[in-house]
């Protein structure tokens, strides 16, 4: 099983509340992240940028309780998988808590 939620221990320890996530010449994405207790709340911003689209769209994902590591691994454990990896990118690069922007679970039974 592959998992990932997009927040990482860093992400969460920081609370940034304004992200850009996109910056093309024909769209822009950006997130504003109102965190609550446990969770939190993507109001996200999506703008197009090309001759034939210039609107925009706004929508909100809310995640009531953000996963990060510890609780991945615990989860995971407790669920029956054997076999746990946890990378910082898609290049396979090890997790690090403190540097890494994404959190990326492989899981295997």
């Amino acid at each position: 099983m592959i998992l990932s939620q997009g927040m990482a221990d860093k992400m969460w320890a920081e609370k940034r509340r304004l992200i850009p996530v996109v910056n093309r010449p024909d769209f822009s994405r950006v997130f504003v992240i109102d965190y609550t207790d446990k969770g939190a709340r993507f109001n996200i911003l999506d703008l197009f940028h090309e001759s034939t689209r210039t609107e925009f769209k706004v929508w909100t994902n809310e995640y009531p309780q953000i996963l990060l590591k510890d609780d991945c691994a615990e989860l995971l454990t407790k669920a029956g998988f054997t076999h746990t990896d946890f990378y910082g990118s898609y290049s396979f690069t090890p997790y690090d808590k403190t540097t890494s922007d994404i959190l990326i679970c492989v899981a295997c039974k």
